[in-house]
């Protein structure tokens, strides 16, 4: 499931607030973008700060974010799905050796500490398995305007952990595991949003797909998607 959006949920409030008052003859343009993923922890920070005094057990806390994703779906706030066989576990917490191995790759021209920081403050880490070694791998990405821009489409390392070392075995826009093998691992595609579909409530999107060739993952294929 997605992360709401802070910033428009508040655009559609104040919507709702300001459509009364208008005449029959005029409009409203709303325009939304941007992503949620930094709102989780601000939101949940929230929720847990309200309810320490009565010390709401985790059970009911739960409840409430189920109340507050219903809420998101109602909006019609857009979504980031997880792999259907439960491999995901998404997470803030990046090992330091990766932090320091994913900073050299960000800063290859040159970072001031202040940039570094803020790649810091803004990485997120999810484990999804690419073959069968009980193993993981780590999709990591820099959820920021200045790396996503407005149409969140972000870059996407993904780390094979071997031993202490890591190893870098795709970097490309959006890479989500796809569902197809090659050469033992999942195959890895990307959607790249382009703009809004000719098709109602639809946008075109273009997807690469990308094989793993024994050492890393290459560009195979590109086509036009609607979703």
């Amino acid at each position: 499931m997605d992360h709401p959006a802070l910033e428009r949920a508040h655009t559609i409030s104040a919507v709702l607030k300001v459509e009364p008052s208008m005449t029959s003859e005029q409009n409203i343009v709303v325009s939304l973008s941007g992503r949620g993923d930094e709102d989780v922890n601000t939101v949940g920070s929230a929720l847990a700060n309200h309810y320490s005094q009565s010390r709401i057990r985790t059970s009911k806390m739960i409840g409430m974010a189920r109340t507050v994703c219903l809420f998101c779906v109602f909006l019609g706030v857009p979504a980031i799905t997880g792999l259907s066989n439960g491999k995901v576990k998404p997470s803030t917490n990046i090992p330091s050796r990766l932090m320091r191995v994913l900073l050299v790759e960000l800063c290859s021209n040159g970072c001031s500490e202040e940039e570094k920081q803020n790649w810091r403050e803004n990485v997120y880490c999810e484990l999804l398995h690419l073959n069968n070694d009980d193993v993981p791998e780590y999709f990591v990405s820099i959820r920021h305007p200045d790396w996503c821009g407005a149409g969140s489409n972000c870059t996407v390392w993904v780390y094979q952990r071997r031993g202490r070392a890591f190893r870098l075995l795709a970097s490309e826009k959006g890479l989500r595991p796809h569902k197809t093998y090659t050469k033992g691992y999942r195959d890895l595609y990307g959607d790249v949003k382009i703009g809004a579909s000719q098709a109602r409530g639809k946008f075109e999107y273009s997807r690469s797909v990308y094989k793993f060739n024994g050492r890393k993952y290459a560009h195979y294929s590109e086509k036009y998607v609607q979703r």
